[in-house]
């Protein structure tokens, strides 16, 4: 079957501040390349060429992290929501099956039969085992083929059930389901109308990686726990050689100059740490982008952030 992409991208962040304050979401960089343009190269090696990306929140990152990816972008100037995006790109979608992606995840790349097996539901939502410590909604499966059958509270934290990747399947007849155009979400707003119309969200669960990125002890988390590298270095970072820089994430034109000792830090783009600075467990960004914000501390001319543990 012929299968479409939309990109949701449009996201505030909130959780991700102060990061947000100089990247959408969407385009923070995870092992030095933006979250949105990994799933788009994901999407289009496994054979979707059609793409759509929804716009709100500091567009111009999300289309920059894009660069030469062939996409159709849709600007909302008030947030939609995961469904109420759908109305804006109607001539794109409408009469295709198309794989809706929340772009604050890095996952494995989606086997080929997901992308042409054509499943009984009207939206087939992927499902993961959910990770101990963190407070996702859990997902109650049920019956062969399964189906959701119900959510729980996100107050259950010891790594049982399942929980939604932020990633479905969504056939040409959803149209008959969504609300009027306007702010809706699937879950709260487009799987009642199913389950009142006797027609079950179907479940796919899959145990492959899947990394969620929405706050910044997750962000920093995931970078320390590929092992990959000591820090990972954006384009034009400079270092100075006497500098000690470990376990951290530099976005593109960082300047550590030298002495200074940077530890478990992110540090935004345009970012620069004089002479001497010792920061730990902090993320920063330049002031002039996030300006005098109580919520951090000013120092030098950066907003300091501490990340919890």
């Amino acid at each position: 079957m012929k299968v479409k992409a939309l990109l949701l991208a449009a996201g505030k962040g909130t959780r991700l501040w102060p990061l947000t304050e100089v990247r959408a979401k969407a385009a923070v960089p995870y092992r030095g390349v933006p979250l949105v343009r990994t799933l788009a190269r994901q999407l289009l090696a496994a054979g979707i060429n059609d793409i759509a990306v929804n716009l709100h929140h500091l567009p111009d990152s999300v289309r920059a992290a894009l660069d030469g990816v062939p996409a159709t972008f849709s600007m909302e100037e008030e947030l939609l929501g995961t469904s109420g995006a759908l109305h804006a790109l109607r001539s794109f979608l409408d009469g295709a099956w198309f794989w809706s992606i929340n772009a604050k995840i890095a996952m494995a790349p989606m086997p080929p039969r997901a992308i042409h097996e054509e499943p009984p539901q009207v939206i087939t939502a992927v499902l993961a085992p959910a990770p101990p410590g963190v407070p996702y909604t859990r997902v109650d499966v049920s019956g062969d083929p399964p189906r959701i059958v119900g959510f729980r509270g996100a107050d259950t934290q010891d790594g049982s059930g399942l929980f939604f990747t932020g990633v479905q399947l969504v056939g040409p007849r959803v149209w008959e389901f969504l609300p009027e155009p306007g702010f809706s979400h699937f879950p709260s707003d487009v799987y009642p109308r199913l389950h009142a119309a006797g027609q079950p969200v179907g479940a796919w669960v899959v145990t492959d990686t899947w990394q969620e990125f929405s706050t910044l002890e997750r962000y920093l988390r995931y970078h320390l726990q590929s092992g990959a590298s000591p820090a990972w270095w954006g384009k034009g970072v400079r270092v100075s050689g006497s500098a000690r820089v470990s376990e951290s994430v530099l976005w593109d034109g960082v300047v550590v100059e030298r002495l200074a000792r940077i530890h478990q830090c992110i540090l935004a783009d345009g970012v620069r740490i004089p002479s001497g600075r010792t920061l730990d467990r902090v993320a920063v960004v330049p002031l002039d982008r996030a300006g005098h914000d109580p919520r951090g501390e000013v120092l030098d001319d950066n907003l300091v952030v501490a990340i919890p543990s």
